[in-house]
């Protein structure tokens, strides 16, 4: 969970990480074609004190973006 009652899934195959509900409905979104955020293959994550760091595998490197109050 992120703190705001989402849990948080990567898509690596989308280049896109999304937010669902405790109903299974999307409600947040990083990534994706139409975005200025872009993933290169987002495998990992973790969620600390309102922010989401993101491993992402074939760019070598960990993003982070404020996704919490």
């Amino acid at each position: 969970y992120d703190g705001n009652g989402l849990v948080w899934v990567s898509d690596g195959m989308s280049n896109m990480m999304q937010g669902f509900d405790t109903q299974g409905e999307i409600k947040s979104a990083l990534g994706g074609m139409d975005e200025d955020i872009k993933f290169t293959s987002p495998r990992g994550m973790h969620f600390s004190d309102g922010q989401l760091f993101v491993v992402q595998r074939l760019a070598n490197k960990v993003s982070v973006y404020g996704v919490g109050p």
